[in-house]
């Protein structure tokens, strides 16, 4: 994916050079693992630009380094939300990038459907059908204890495992 500016993006002239050099810094940053200084950077490019697309693809980028998927997720789907409405084919880029990595993230396409966006080579989670679930309420609860499926406490299952400790 090229680096670009989003449709309407709110950066002026003015902080071009500033967004610049932050973008690079955080660069620099995420490069030697020094991810809370990158997202200090990137929180001060939002703050002049809230929809900086470098920004996000670096913000997804520190997200996905640092274990944190779900919020890797939200970035991808905001800048597919982005570019949807004026560039398509970036905004199905991203919510391919999205489905690789959590095939059954139902916002993306939700998304996806609301701008026809074309993703007909990305397999759609089926969920499947209640047959899988075979049971009857009755079978919950039948107003007597099974001694034998009695829940049993966590101290019983801490003795049990650990053999009695005083």
């Amino acid at each position: 994916i090229t680096p670009a500016v989003a449709p309407e993006s709110g950066a002026s002239e003015t902080h071009a050079d500033q967004l610049s050099k932050l973008l690079s810094e955080t660069d620099v940053y995420v490069k030697y693992k020094l991810f809370p200084k990158a997202l200090e950077h990137l929180r001060r490019v939002f703050s002049l630009d809230a929809e900086n697309v470098e920004g996000h693809e670096r913000l997804k980028d520190v997200y996905l380094a640092t274990g944190r998927e779900d919020d890797a997720l939200a970035e991808l789907l905001k800048l597919a939300e982005i570019f949807a409405p004026s560039d398509p084919e970036r905004a199905e880029q991203y919510l391919r990038e999205l489905l690789s990595i959590d095939a059954g993230y139902q916002a993306a396409h939700d998304l996806a459907r609301r701008y026809r966006l074309d993703l007909a080579d990305v397999p759609e989670v089926e969920l499947g059908d209640d047959s899988e679930f075979d049971f009857d309420p009755d079978d919950l609860h039948t107003g007597t204890v099974d001694p034998e499926t009695e829940d049993v406490g966590f101290e019983e299952v801490l003795s049990a495992d650990l053999g009695e400790v005083s």
